[in-house]
């Protein structure tokens, strides 16, 4: 299941979800994903997300939402987070998160767009660590993609690939038909 979730259905109609720590930290453990908002307003912060499929997940905020993701602790098997089809977004910020994602196909951050509608993209000071589980032979292994998106701004981050070989498939930061981005002062480390 999903632990946190905010659902607005209605065209116009906007839903809101806040989650930031109680005095104890906030820890969703052990579940499909963290947090998920769909049309909605969504700000995570502060909060451990560990032992989730994907962290945080984000769509269908066509209406001027925004989206901020801040000093969150995730630790994911696929995404740590994934945003897509948010054009109209007000703004959609990932911002001093730190992400670890470990499986066979991984995205420490993933991006995606059907159109080149804007939905202001900020991926700022993340630390991203991404790798394959120590296998061999696996899928793609992303620290930051994005796919289809218009001018998203990556900047100040530091990824980490976590992989045993040289493979083309392993990529720090990797843009698909991607209009106009802002890629500057990123640090990359690879391990093969």
């Amino acid at each position: 299941g999903t632990a946190m979730v905010s659902l607005s259905g209605l065209c116009g109609y906007v839903g809101r979800m806040e989650a930031y720590p109680n005095w104890n930290d906030t820890l969703v453990f052990n579940s499909f994903r963290g947090a998920y908002g769909e049309n909605t307003h969504l700000i995570i912060t502060y909060n451990k997300i560990w032992k989730v499929h994907t962290g945080i997940e984000g769509l269908k905020n066509n209406y001027g939402q925004k989206h901020y993701f801040a000093d969150n602790d995730i630790t994911a098997t696929r995404y740590g987070i994934f945003w897509y089809f948010n054009a109209g977004a007000a703004q959609m910020r990932a911002f001093e998160n730190t992400i670890f994602v470990s499986g066979s196909n991984v995205d420490g951050i993933s991006i995606n767009e059907n159109t080149y509608g804007k939905a202001y993209y900020e991926i700022e000071y993340n630390t991203i660590k991404v790798g394959n589980n120590g296998s061999v032979q696996g899928g793609n292994v992303n620290g930051i993609s994005a796919n289809n998106v218009y001018a998203p701004k990556i900047s100040c981050n530091h990824v980490e690939l976590l992989t045993n070989h040289n493979d083309p498939k392993y990529t720090a930061i990797q843009l698909n038909t991607c209009n106009t981005a802002t890629v500057t002062n990123n640090t990359v480390r690879s391990h093969h």
